[in-house]
């Protein structure tokens, strides 16, 4: 994008066709209205301009709706209606293709259901403090609504997304892309999640409730709470959206561990106490055995013949019956030690039974928060297992309307627009093959949609590829980050 135009005055360019519609000279070049309304807008040269005038109603409420979007308002309308303009403000947040329910032709598809997989809407009204970053809301029938990124704050946007079941997590990407955060936190009273390497005081960032730590994943869970899945805790949101003290997160792998230690720990136990049971009962017969013997050699007083080898026998009887008292002492008590610690496993493996039927109860988590730094330090991604659509912000995106001719199902990185590290960001995009996601909703860039799995490994090994990365290894379901992360060379 090039903002060197934007101290231009709001004049015509002279690359618009004739017509009521057209772009001005500060526009920035962010391709939001090329996508929203191609068979108006296009790009001539360095900025966007109308080539050709909407024919029809569909097309000027279209039109408008880019209109709206456009984050430094350069796009004009010379004769629209009042009745077109709050068509187009009525159709925001728009339906993304795929993705949500059938827009009816009468607009009621803002009331209507969106079923057990839930929808995702394009809010519109970019904001140039975001970059013109697209902002979506993605709605979900249980768990509460997400609001992905940041669009520009108004009222009527905010009514219409109030239709939809309003806001409860507020998700930012990372720090680019969050301006008016917090008028859209403080309008739906929303929890606010972004890593903490992304927060910071200047964007009002450094307040928000949820700060992510570490490398992830993170899932929201059943409670609400957004928990670690690399470490059993959890960010737990009071009743005031505010979060509150880390909250034990027992997860099956979390119940695994535990339960594999405590019987580790309690056999180590019972060794150990059997083996000083046992030394210890040993040193009394050796000394039993010892006092046996000197009694009868006493008693005996040197005396020889029958009478000696009577005493000797006496002798070795007594040893016998101590022996026979001391492999019985052993036993008796390394069975008391041994059942004492069987008794201690149970009591914790009880416990940890408990924990594992809780989690295992608990309804696997429909969002994950992917750690995928690179564009800058602590960019996360967010996956939708549902609808398999991963929210990119300025990860990933296609390659359409950045590389000429290039379909839709092309992926594409922007290089020239990385602010930490491009093979950090590489590798990042690698590891999203562990996850099943046919559809990318970026930030910057156009939408991506791909068929299935081989398109989506066929499409990241082209990107890596291109890149001078090696292509991952072929796989029958999602790849494994480990895996792919090693054929791909980036390690």
């Amino acid at each position: 994008m090039d903002f060197s135009h934007a101290s231009n005055p709001h004049t015509r360019r002279p690359e618009n066709v004739p017509g009521p519609f057209f772009v001005d000279r500060t526009c920035i070049n962010c391709d939001t209205c090329r996508w929203m309304a191609p068979a108006t807008f296009g790009r001539v040269g360095s900025q966007s301009a109308v080539l050709a005038q909407p024919q029809d109603r569909a097309g000027r409420v279209a039109a408008l709706r880019a209109l709206l979007s456009c984050p430094t308002h350069s796009i004009h309308a010379d004769n629209r209606t009042s009745e077109e303009l709050r068509e187009a403000q009525e159709s925001l947040p728009a339906p993304v293709p795929g993705l949500g329910p059938t827009v009816p032709p009468d607009g009621a598809w803002v009331e209507a259901d969106t079923g057990a997989l839930g929808a995702v809407y394009y809010t519109g009204w970019a904001a140039v403090e975001s970059v013109a970053g697209a902002a979506y809301l993605l709605v979900r029938p249980k768990g509460g609504n997400i609001l992905i990124d940041s669009p520009r704050y108004n009222p009527v946007l905010a009514r219409r997304i109030e239709a939809l079941g309003g806001v409860r997590y507020m998700f930012l990407t990372h720090r680019d892309d969050v301006g008016g955060h917090e008028a859209w936190a403080r309008h739906f009273g929303a929890v606010r999640i972004l890593h903490e390497l992304e927060a910071n005081r200047q964007q009002g960032t450094d307040k928000v409730e949820v700060k992510l730590s570490g490398s992830g994943p993170w899932v929201i869970r059943a409670d609400g709470s957004i928990a670690s899945l690399a470490r059993s805790t959890a960010v737990a949101i009071d009743g005031s959206g505010k979060a509150t003290a880390p909250a034990g997160a027992v997860t099956k792998r979390d119940a695994a561990v535990r339960s594999l230690a405590a019987v580790a720990a309690a056999a180590e136990a019972a060794a150990i106490a059997a083996a000083d049971a046992a030394v210890e009962l040993e040193e009394q017969a050796v000394e039993a055995l010892l006092q046996v013997t000197a009694e009868v050699t006493a008693a005996n007083g040197g005396r020889t013949g029958a009478s000696a080898e009577e005493e000797e026998a006496e002798v070795v009887k007594a040893a016998e019956v101590v022996a026979d008292e001391v492999a019985e002492a052993i036993t008796e008590a390394g069975a008391e030690v041994l059942a004492e610690a069987v008794l201690n496993a149970v009591a914790e493996a009880e416990v940890v039974e408990a924990e594992v039927a809780e989690a295992a109860e608990e309804p696997e988590s429909d969002v994950t928060f992917i750690f995928t730094p690179g564009h800058t330090e602590g960019h996360v991604c967010l996956y939708y297992a549902p609808l398999k659509v991963l929210f990119t912000g300025d990860h990933l995106s296609s390659a359409a309307g950045q590389v000429e001719g290039a379909p839709q199902d092309e992926l594409f990185v922007f290089r020239d627009f990385n602010w930490f590290s491009f093979e950090l960001q590489l590798q990042s995009v690698a590891e999203l093959l562990q996850y099943d996601w046919l559809h990318v909703c970026p930030a910057h860039g156009r939408r991506a949609h791909l068929l299935d799995a081989a398109a989506r490994l066929a499409a990241v090994s082209s990107l890596l590829q291109k890149h001078g990365a090696a292509e991952p290894a072929a796989a029958a379901g999602p790849v494994t980050s480990v895996a792919c992360i090693a054929s791909a060379g980036l390690r």
